[in-house]
């Protein structure tokens, strides 16, 4: 979910590390990692083996017909274990210090700004900022779809768009990988935490198998987290997170 082209190397570096955790333990995982514009293809295949997804399709789409293996974390402002939350940003310009605020004086009507986001299924571009707003398009004057994180961000550093919701990773990686439109940003405020982004594998492994691949992850992870393909993704460690602990996010 976050293989930015400026990452792949990393991103490739990082399956390889999970490939020999998995291989160590008597699967057969597959040699190199599958590229896709789409992050929804294959998250259905009967052959699934590793995949990321996001926490609304989970729950809207997803679950009961794929494995959860774990979410991972990672050392940066806006994550807390397995629980993330995304920055609403605007430009370094914008008065008010919250949603709340930007009504009051000096600051844009909230109905009159345009919001940028990633996909409507997406939990941490468009979901989770309705508890804090309701309906997005009764609150904003505009909804306009980016169709990534860093395309939002790069509407509102540009002024075609106001603001947009960013999850923390994504922020992190927009300010190292694009400093100077970010530098024309800022956080407004944070979105309330939510279950972070989990890894899945297919329904077809048995419990005892589903356990070590479970194991086997979190032992590539810790690999991970000393390599020096971690500098920029920061990975921090992974923890299961069972079904019910997403259940809320039907709501969203």
């Amino acid at each position: 979910m976050y293989d930015w082209p400026e990452l792949r190397s990393d991103t490739d570096a990082y399956w390889q590390i999970l490939h020999d955790s998995f291989a160590a333990d008597g699967f057969e995982p597959p040699q190199v990692i599958f590229h896709t514009d789409d992050e929804t293809e294959g998250w259905l295949s009967p052959d699934l083996f590793f995949s990321q997804t996001c926490g609304y399709p989970f729950v809207s789409r997803l679950e009961g017909k794929v494995e959860l293996l774990g979410t991972p974390h990672f050392d940066i402002e806006g994550w807390q274990g397995p629980y993330y939350a995304s920055a609403l940003i605007v430009r370094v310009d914008v008065a008010g210090d919250s949603l709340d605020s930007l009504s009051g004086e000096g600051g844009p009507a909230a109905s009159s700004m345009r919001f940028a986001f990633n996909s409507a299924n997406s939990l941490s571009g468009y979901r989770c900022v309705t508890p804090l707003t309701g309906r997005l398009e009764n609150y904003f004057g505009e909804l306009i779809k980016s169709g990534g994180h860093r395309y939002s961000a790069d509407m509102v550093a540009d002024g075609r768009a106001d603001i947009a919701a960013i999850d923390a990773l994504c922020w992190h990686l927009y300010r190292q990988i694009q400093p100077n439109n970010a530098g024309k940003l800022r956080v407004l405020q944070w979105t309330p935490f939510l279950p972070g982004l989990p890894y899945i594998t297919n329904t077809g492994w048995g419990a005892n198998a589903l356990q070590r691949l479970q194991s086997a992850l979190a032992a590539g992870v810790e690999v991970m987290k000393s390599s020096k393909h971690n500098q920029l993704l920061r990975l921090d460690g992974v923890t299961y997170l069972a079904a019910d602990k997403y259940g809320a996010l039907r709501s969203l």
